[in-house]
C-alpha cells in the first residue's frame, strides 16, 4: 500500500460522518433569526419570541427530516464492460431505500474518480420505502489504463433548502479503458505507410477449394458461399486446401526514455487501431511488446485480448525480450522512438511504422 493511499485512508477515517453547511438561504434565514432574536429581547415583544420561535424550528425540523432521508440509503455503481479513451460511456447508479416506513426525498449522489476528482452526478427526487430508482450520467476519460472509483458523497437539502447535509456513499470500483481506436487508413496515411502496399505483403489465402463448412464467428465474410447458404438457410464458407489466413503480428517498441511518453501513447493508438482495422477484414493478428506476446487469433475475442495489453503497456526496460521475439519476417514493427538499434533489423518486417510527432 503506498503513502498516498494510506494518508488518504486516515482522512476517511477521521472525517466526520456527516457534514453540513449553510446554503445561500439558509444564511440569510439564519441571520433574520437572529436578528429577530435581538429585536424580541430588546423589546420584549412576544410576536417576536413567537417567530424567533417558529424559525428555530424550522431549522430542528430540517435537521431532522435530512437526516432521515440520508440514512440508510445505499449507492450502487455500475460500469461498462467496454469503455475507450476519449470516447463518452455511461455510469449507472442506483439508490436503494433500506428504510421500512419512510421515503428519501430529494437526493443528490456526487461521484468521484480516483478519490477527488468529479466524476459525474445523479439526483434522486423520491426513493420509496424498500425501493430503488437509477439513473445515469456520461463520463469521458482520456486516458487509456485502470481507473479508480472510490466512492462519493450523498446529500440533500430536503426539506427547506437551508442547509445541505451529505456523508459518504458508494463503494470502491475499478475499470480498465482501453486505447482509442482511430481510423487506420488515416494513421497510415500520416505515418507515410501505403494501405495496399502493406496488405501486399502479407501472406494470402489458398486458392484450391477443398470444400465448405459452417460459418464461425470471425470467418472471413468473402468466404462466405452464398449459394448454398440460401439453399440450406444457413451461413456456409469456402475452406481451401491450403487455408492459410493472412496474418499479421503487431511489434510495439514499448522500450523508450520518459520524455518519449507522448509517442508511446500515439503508438499504442496506432497499434489498437491497426488491430482492430486488420481483425476486421479477416486477418489473423498477433501482438508483441517488450512484456508481453499474444498468440495469432481472429476474431472480437482476439482483439480484446490485444485492447486490455495494450491498456496497460507501460514504458519497458528490456528490449532484448523483444529481439528475441522477432523469428518470422511479415510482421509490422511501431516505432515511437527511433532508437538506430532497430536499423540492422527492420528489414524481418514486412513495414514499419515510425510514429510521428
Amino acid at each position: 500500500m503506498s503513502l498516498a493511499e494510506i494518508k488518504q485512508q486516515i482522512f476517511h477515517l477521521l472525517r466526520p460522518p456527516r457534514r453540513l453547511r449553510f446554503t445561500p438561504e439558509g444564511t440569510r434565514f439564519v441571520i433574520v433569526a437572529l436578528a429577530i432574536g435581538v429585536a424580541a429581547i430588546n423589546t420584549g415583544n412576544n410576536l417576536l419570541y413567537l417567530i424567533l420561535a417558529m424559525m428555530l424550528s424550522m431549522i430542528i425540523i430540517s435537521g431532522i427530516l435530512s437526516e432521515s432521508s440520508l440514512r440508510t440509503v445505499d449507492i450502487k455503481r455500475s460500469l461498462p464492460r467496454e469503455a475507450f479513451a476519449g470516447k463518452p460511456f455511461l455510469v449507472k447508479i442506483a439508490a436503494l431505500n433500506g428504510k421500512k416506513r419512510i421515503p428519501s426525498i430529494s437526493l443528490t449522489f456526487q461521484d468521484y474518480l480516483e478519490g477527488t476528482v468529479s466524476a459525474g452526478n445523479q439526483y434522486f427526487l423520491k426513493v420509496s420505502r424498500k425501493g430503488k430508482v437509477s439513473g445515469s450520467y456520461h463520463l469521458t476519460l482520456d486516458k487509456r489504463g485502470r481507473h479508480t472509483f472510490r466512492g462519493g458523497r450523498l446529500s440533500t437539502r430536503y426539506p427547506f433548502g437551508l442547509f445541505l447535509k451529505s456523508r459518504d456513499a458508494g463503494d470502491v470500483s475499478e475499470m480498465l479503458v482501453y486505447p482509442r481506436i482511430l481510423d487506420a487508413k488515416e494513421l497510415l496515411r500520416e505515418s507515410g505507410v501505403d494501405e495496399g502496399e502493406l496488405e501486399s505483403r502479407i501472406k494470402g489465402r489458398g486458392t484450391d477449394l477443398y470444400g465448405l463448412r459452417g460459418y464461425v464467428t470471425g470467418d472471413d465474410r468473402r468466404a462466405i458461399h452464398w449459394k448454398t447458404s440460401a439453399r440450406l438457410s444457413k451461413l456456409y464458407v469456402r475452406e481451401f486446401a491450403r487455408e492459410d489466413a493472412r496474418k499479421v503480428m503487431l511489434f510495439l517498441d514499448d522500450c523508450i526514455p520518459e520524455e518519449f511518453e507522448d509517442a508511446l501513447e500515439k503508438g499504442i493508438t496506432i497499434t489498437a487501431s491497426l488491430a482492430s482495422h486488420f481483425l476486421y477484414k479477416g486477418y489473423q493478428v498477433g501482438l508483441v511488446t517488450s512484456g508481453e506476446e499474444i498468440p495469432l487469433g481472429i476474431g472480437m475475442s482476439q482483439l480484446y485480448k490485444i485492447l486490455r495489453t495494450l491498456a496497460l503497456v507501460s514504458p519497458g526496460k528490456d528490449r532484448e525480450r523483444l529481439f528475441a521475439k522477432v523469428k518470422d519476417a511479415g510482421g509490422v514493427l511501431i516505432l515511437p522512438y527511433g532508437d538506430p538499434v532497430w536499423k540492422e533489423r527492420e528489414g524481418l518486417f514486412a513495414n514499419v511504422i515510425r510514429v510521428t510527432s
